[in-house]
């Protein structure tokens, strides 16, 4: 009687080497961009969505993001994870505050990429 033994291989991933899946090679996805408030703004309004784009270069992943939002830099507080838009809505801010943000963009084939760090700061 023969013995047959069968290992799958679906891919490692160091640094930013594309990883190879059944389904062709999975890329990271695009950084985000293009901030709503506008990156250095100064003078926001009370009220703050933040806002950015971001794709990704293999048709039909899908992206989902983790936002960071806070007073320091880097910005080291999660505000929402495996989030499916691409506005978030922080809230009412105090006047005169400065806030450091950025967005973590993910595939669903498990590659992230982070975005810079984006700062505005709220008018009086």
């Amino acid at each position: 009687m023969a013995v047959f033994t069968c290992i799958a291989f679906i891919g490692c991933q160091t640094n930013d080497t594309p990883i190879t899946v059944d389904q062709g090679t999975n890329h990271k996805p695009n950084a985000p961009g293009n901030p709503v408030p506008a990156d250095g703004s100064t003078g926001v309004g009370a009220f703050v969505t933040l806002q950015w784009t971001c794709t990704d270069p293999d048709a039909g992943d899908t992206v989902k993001f983790d936002v960071y939002a806070s007073t320091s830099n880097p910005p080291g507080t999660l505000k929402v994870s495996n989030y499916n838009k691409t506005a978030f809505d922080l809230g009412l801010l105090p006047p005169e505050m400065t806030i450091y943000w950025k967005v973590v963009a993910r595939d669903n084939g498990g590659l992230s990429t982070t975005g810079p760090v984006w700062t505005f700061k709220r008018g009086n």
